[in-house]
């Protein structure tokens, strides 16, 4: 009897350290806790693996937490960054979009214009009625060779304006250049580039002249079909004529069949 009081005696003391000994520890382990906690850096580059956020939780509980909850404001700001980036993005495109609209708009309404403009000076023309030359033979000729001079004085008077606002426009350098140099690779690059011989590709401020032989059924014309396709070309009004005959100067056999002359108008901001 005595050997079980004792035993149950042992027992009693042992539960009683047992807790003394939590308590004592139990505040180290807070305090611990929230040095580290106040201590914690979240580095979202450096994030711990999955065995080493386990062993954190475990000793430092508070301090996981808290990190995650940094990267999770962290991750919630990027994602209303990219919302608001994307918003921008969208509203530009739209913008952009309204803009083309609009110049194909003034297109429109300027190649309307012109060829009112066109039968007037003609109805003036044949009334007898004298009009002011915008551009005289002797400029056309001094500026052009034969055929192509041929080309632009028996032209209207709208062609014949155009021109001489071509004249007179003084060059644009990086413009014209940079234009130029798409026009000119544009059509040595086309399917038909064979079937033209270009002779000349000159802007200056807002406009453009090409001229050249075509050897076959008007190549030029699908050739300028297709380069207003692309996202570089957006004029404003063209005039272009062509002449099917050999043209003057080259000889029967001559492997040419025809000739073009083209000035296009391009909008400028």
């Amino acid at each position: 009897m005595k050997k079980l009081n004792i035993v149950v005696l042992l027992i009693l003391l042992s539960l009683i350290a047992f807790f003394a000994g939590r308590q004592s520890v139990a505040p180290n382990i807070y305090d611990d806790a929230g040095s580290d906690m106040r201590k914690t850096t979240c580095d979202l580059n450096q994030r711990p693996s999955l065995s080493e956020t386990m062993q954190t939780t475990r000793a430092n509980k508070p301090a996981a937490l808290n990190c995650d909850a940094q990267i999770a404001e962290a991750l919630s700001s990027v994602g209303k960054t990219s919302l608001a980036v994307n918003n921008t993005e969208g509203t530009q495109k739209a913008e952009l979009k309204q803009l083309e609209l609009v110049v194909q708009d003034l297109a429109q309404r300027y190649r309307s214009v012109s060829i009112k403009l066109e039968d007037a000076y003609r109805s003036l023309e044949e009334a007898g009625i004298e009009v002011e030359q915008a551009v005289t033979a002797e400029q056309i000729n001094e500026n052009l060779t034969a055929p192509f001079n041929t080309i632009v004085n028996s032209a209207g008077m709208a062609f014949k304006e155009q021109y001489g606002e071509f004249l007179n426009e003084e060059q644009d350098f990086d413009w014209a250049i940079q234009l130029e140099t798409r026009i000119s690779d544009f059509i040595k690059l086309h399917t038909l580039s064979q079937e033209i011989q270009l002779s000349s590709v000159q802007c200056r401020a807002s406009k453009c002249e090409m001229y050249g032989f075509e050897t076959s059924n008007k190549p030029f014309d699908t050739i300028m079909r297709d380069m207003k396709t692309q996202d570089w070309y957006q004029d404003s009004g063209s005039y272009s004529m062509s002449g099917d005959s050999i043209p003057t100067g080259q000889p029967a056999d001559s492997q040419f069949s025809g000739y073009f002359y083209s000035i296009v108008s391009f909008p400028r901001q």
